[in-house]
């Protein structure tokens, strides 16, 4: 009997994820447990295990974006059909319209002419969209029946929203500009997917609908280094790990964020929302893109349990086995590129938060004090707020407060 491989529901707040990637052939036989599809989410991408040995049969295109629920491909038994439409398809029509296209007209339209066909207009009603597509067309004042849907059954999703918005700004080419040149000969074609068009879109919906302004500091950071070595020495002893700088620095935000709430909170419609939790998302890289695994409640935590649940986060993020509810709930944002060499940089926010804290690297620089030249270990600092939230003397004396529990770190543990 055909089993159905179906869209999992990766988290409280998914509705839909897109096919990104066949990683099996049709007709290829599999074994249960065996990873047969990439899914990517506006979050993470996730390969779907198949639930039964047999053979693979997927039943929608890549690139179609597919409800929770919705069915993917059937497992079948050797010379078993999948089940038609209806029979257990559970996308039913609604895949079909939304992949299938009607074939071009290749004989000439009829000597009479008919009458012009009006303009198609917005079905009556609610227009199917999904929430980040609906919040992001609000904020930018673009009316969605306006917008062509490209998800299942036309429904809007925000790819079309940031099209929209795109052509809806695009500045003519002046007529004196030189046409653009072609590209020079290409070495390698990477195409944009999965998790990597994800994050472009999320990115440029950042941009798109928020206003960013980034303000940059240099702290000394010679008695966060002492602390870190301290209490990484007590953690080893204990036989965990040590102690990551972004614990660290997760705690003097959360601190920081209790004096200047402002910063830990979202826009929703025309209201800025100050939100209860302080839940710390902390970038993270992979081979394949980033994300940004969320630390809940750090403000009520002690620092060693911070520190292990950003490690335990951090494997779960490598290991490629982080879920939706890992990457949905922040409030403030961290991104620490100092591990690079990085010494600065402008970090790009996170929606819906409205502020992201960039680290550069601690190093030996020159700075004077008291009028004297010394050598000390300082790191620079980069917050990137969103200027309809709060304006730049609060958020540059949440910057400040930041700066002081760095070069004061023993304050944390007041």
């Amino acid at each position: 009997m055909a089993t159905a491989v179906t869209m999992p529901k990766l988290g409280i707040v998914m509705i839909e994820g897109t096919v990104s990637k066949w990683l099996k052939e049709p007709g290829q036989q599999v074994q249960k447990g065996e990873p047969v599809i990439e899914i990517a989410t506006d979050k993470i991408t996730y390969e779907m295990e198949s639930p039964e040995s047999g053979l693979f049969h997927p039943q929608v295109e890549i690139g179609v974006t597919v409800p929770v629920d919705g069915t993917l491909a059937y497992i079948l038994a050797p010379d078993e059909a999948p089940p038609a439409m209806g029979d257990g398809a559970r996308l039913g029509a609604v895949v079909a319209s939304s992949v299938a296209r009607p074939p071009e007209r290749e004989t000439a339209p009829p000597a009479e002419a008919s009458p012009a066909a009006p303009a198609v207009q917005p079905a009556a009603g609610r227009v199917r969209a999904s929430p980040v597509a609906r919040r992001a067309a609000r904020e930018q004042g673009l009316d969605l029946g306006q917008v062509r849907g490209t998800g299942p059954g036309g429904r809007i999703v925000h790819a079309d929203v940031l099209r929209a918005l795109g052509e809806r700004v695009a500045v003519p080419t002046h007529p004196l500009a030189p046409a653009p040149a072609g590209l020079p000969p290409v070495r390698e074609r990477i195409p944009i997917g999965g998790l990597r068009r994800v994050i472009a879109q999320r990115m440029m919906e950042s941009l798109a609908t928020t206003a960013q302004v980034t303000l940059s500091t240099q702290a000394d950071a010679s008695h966060l280094v002492r602390i870190r070595e301290q209490v990484s020495r007590l953690e080893q002893q204990a036989g965990r790990p040590r102690v990551p700088y972004d614990a660290i620095l997760a705690k003097i935000v959360a601190r920081a964020l209790q004096d200047f709430s402002v910063l830990n909170s979202a826009i929703e419609g025309d209201d800025i929302c100050i939100l209860d939790a302080v839940n710390i998302a902390v970038a993270v890289s992979l081979e394949d893109g980033l994300v940004a695994p969320v630390l809940f409640d750090v403000d009520r935590k002690s620092l060693q349990q911070v520190s292990q649940d950003l490690v335990a986060v951090v494997e779960r993020a490598r290991s490629h086995t982080l879920t939706l509810d890992d990457l949905t709930g922040g409030t403030f944002g961290i991104s620490n590129l100092g591990v690079y060499g990085v010494e600065a940089f402008t970090p790009i926010l996170i929606p819906p938060m409205s502020g992201i804290l960039g680290v550069g690297s601690i190093a030996e620089r020159p700075v004077v004090e008291d009028g004297q030249l010394q050598v000390r270990e300082t790191m620079h600092l980069s917050l990137t707020f969103d200027h309809r939230v709060t304006d730049g003397v609060p958020a540059g004396s949440f910057l400040r407060r930041v700066r002081e529990l760095i070069e004061n770190p023993w304050m944390l543990f007041w």
